[in-house]
């Protein structure tokens, strides 16, 4: 985790800090505790005005409530500060926990972001990921979600 500069990704860079780059809890209800995030993922810039965020990320989070796991993505904007992330939407793509049988019981994460490719006029950001039917023994699978702007 951290943050570096340097005139090239490969570096040579100097480390700026060690801390990981924070994500804001968002409005996430006071039972659930954010356990890690990860898959920051950038939306193609041109998207951005009409989207209202800038990138989406992939939270692991624990309902104390339940003592269970589950993952969500979220969307987010650069922190005022420049330093890290605000979340406009901690549900944006969420687990269906509550749905027996649901593909995406327990987990959403491991994703990728495009636009529509079936028209030359975009009013959706595509969304692909991974997502798991439960806990233990569970399945993958992999699917869409479909952002209407």
């Amino acid at each position: 985790g951290g943050s570096a500069g340097g005139r090239t990704p490969r570096g040579p860079g100097t480390r700026d800090s060690k801390k990981p780059l924070p994500v804001a809890k968002g409005s996430l209800p006071d039972t659930m505790e954010i356990l890690g995030v990860g898959s920051i993922k950038l939306v193609p810039p041109q998207l951005v005005d009409q989207l209202g965020f800038e990138a989406m990320c992939n939270r692991v989070f624990l309902d104390t409530t339940t003592n269970t796991t589950g993952s969500t993505i979220a969307t987010l904007r650069t922190a005022s500060d420049g330093g890290g992330w605000d979340v406009v939407d901690p549900w944006e793509i969420p687990p269906e926990a509550d749905v027996e049988g649901s593909w995406k019981r327990a987990y959403v994460y491991g994703f990728t972001t495009l636009e529509d490719p079936t028209t030359e006029d975009p009013s959706e950001l595509w969304v692909y990921y991974n997502a798991r039917d439960g806990w233990e023994h569970a399945r993958e699978a992999i699917g869409v979600s479909r952002i209407r702007f």
